[in-house]
């Protein structure tokens, strides 16, 4: 018997995929958008993070306006 030989597999995605970020629930952006005065700098990554979710297919266009809408209005 010759030597043990280990094989690891690895995943790459194809070229261009997006994976969705870990914080795309209805609650993440309700954390910011229901804040009576949220931090500018959480309402624009809220807004970035909402963005990738939606690019990734985690968020639906609707919900996407929703939320975009409600954060835009604490700003």
């Amino acid at each position: 018997v010759g030597p043990a030989v280990e094989l690891k597999a690895t995943f790459t995605p194809p070229a261009g995929a997006t994976t969705a970020p870990h914080k795309c629930s209805k609650a993440d952006f309700a954390a910011v958008y229901e804040a009576a005065v949220p931090a500018p700098g959480a309402v624009r990554a809220a807004l970035k993070n909402l963005r990738a979710c939606h690019d990734a297919g985690a968020i639906n266009d609707a919900d996407f306006d929703r939320y975009q809408s409600a954060l835009v209005a604490k700003l």
